[in-house]
C-alpha cells in the first residue's frame, strides 16, 4: 500500500509545472491562455510580459484560458472558460425556470502556510433530464470566506456572462446551504440588493403583488432541502424523544420547507404548535399520529 501511495504521489509531481504551487498556477494560467484557440473574446497571441510573472495578483478583462483571477494573499483563484459561460447562457435562454446550485467544501485542498483553510466554491447547473447533465459554470479557491470575497468571485462570473451575452442572464432560482456569507454575497452581486429588501420582495411575492416581469427581475434564493433537513435531524437527535416522533417531526418540517399551499401550511403550523408547544399535552404523540400518517412508504397529511 505504501508503494502505491508513493507511486501516485510521484505521478502527481510529474504532472506539475513546478513544485511550488503558486508558480505552478501562474505557469498554468499563461499556458492555458496561450493555448486557448476557441474563445472569441480576448487578445489572441498577445502574451503578457515576463515581469507580470512576478506580480502578486493576476486579473484579466477577457476570458481566454481557464484561470481568470490568481491572487497570492489572501490566496484566491477564480476559474471558468468561455464555453462554460456560453452553455449556461443557452441553458437559461431555453428554459423559463433555470436553476443554479452554489456550495463550498473544505475537504479538497490542503491547508496553505499562514493562511486560512482554503475552500472550493462551485456553481453548477443541470442542463437536461439525466442526472449526468450536472455541469460546472465556475469555481473558485478562496481562503477569505467573507461576503466581500465571495461577492467578488460572483461578480467576476456575472461580468463574464454579461460580456459574452451583451447583458447579464439571471437564473430564476439559486439553491444554497444556509451560509450567511454566501447568502449576502448572492444578494449583493446577483440581485443587487440586501436581505431587508429581499425579504420585502418575498413578502410581495407571497401576496401576489407582482407581475410576471417583476417576479423574474430577481433570482429567488432557496435553501438546499438536504442541508436543512440534515441540520434539523442533527438537532432532533439531541432531544430525548422516540424514533417515531422524531421521524414524523422531520416529515412535518420537510412539508413546511417544500409546500406551496399556504392555507395547508398555516394549518400544519397550528398543529405543530398544538402538539409540541405545551409540555402538559399528554396525548401529543397520538395527535401527531392522526395528523401525519405513513403507510406503505406513502405520506398523508390530515388537517
Amino acid at each position: 500500500m505504501d508503494v502505491l501511495k508513493t507511486a501516485v504521489k510521484e505521478l502527481k509531481h510529474e504532472m506539475y509545472f513546478d513544485k511550488d504551487m503558486f508558480i505552478d498556477l501562474q505557469m498554468m494560467l499563461f499556458s492555458l491562455r496561450e493555448s486557448d484557440v476557441t474563445s472569441s473574446i480576448g487578445n489572441k497571441g498577445k502574451f503578457y510580459t515576463f515581469i507580470m510573472y512576478f506580480l502578486t495578483t493576476f486579473k484579466c478583462d477577457f476570458y481566454e484560458g481557464f484561470i481568470q483571477v490568481l491572487q497570492s494573499w489572501p490566496f484566491s483563484t477564480i476559474f471558468f472558460t468561455e464555453p462554460q459561460l456560453i452553455r449556461f447562457i443557452n441553458y437559461c435562454s431555453s428554459t423559463k425556470d433555470s436553476y443554479i446550485y452554489i456550495d463550498a467544501t473544505g475537504s479538497v485542498v490542503k491547508a496553505l502556510p499562514d493562511q486560512k483553510k482554503p475552500y472550493l466554491y462551485l456553481i453548477c447547473f443541470k442542463d437536461g433530464e439525466d442526472s449526468s447533465n450536472l455541469l460546472p459554470l465556475a469555481g473558485a479557491l478562496l481562503t477569505d470566506h467573507t461576503t466581500t470575497s465571495i461577492s467578488y468571485w460572483l461578480s467576476i462570473v456575472r461580468r463574464g456572462i454579461a460580456t459574452v451575452k451583451g447583458r447579464f442572464i439571471r437564473p430564476s432560482y439559486i439553491v444554497i446551504d444556509f451560509s450567511p456569507a454566501l447568502l449576502n454575497a448572492i444578494l449583493l452581486s446577483i440581485n443587487n440588493t440586501n436581505i431587508q429588501s429581499y425579504l420585502r420582495w418575498c413578502y410581495n411575492v407571497i401576496q401576489k403583488n407582482y407581475t410576471s416581469e417583476q417576479l423574474y427581475s430577481m433570482s429567488c434564493i432557496r435553501f438546499c432541502c438536504a442541508h436543512v433537513i440534515h441540520a434539523f435531524t442533527r438537532s432532533l437527535s439531541k432531544i430525548k424523544i422516540s424514533k417515531n416522533v422524531r421521524r414524523k417531526a422531520t416529515m412535518a418540517f420537510a412539508i413546511l420547507l417544500n409546500g406551496n399551499d399556504f392555507d395547508q401550511l398555516y394549518k400544519l403550523i397550528g398543529c405543530i404548535i398544538c402538539i409540541f408547544g405545551s409540555p402538559d399535552n399528554d396525548d401529543a404523540e397520538e395527535y401527531l399520529d392522526q395528523v401525519i400518517i405513513v403507510s406503505d412508504s406513502n405520506l398523508y397529511i390530515v388537517l
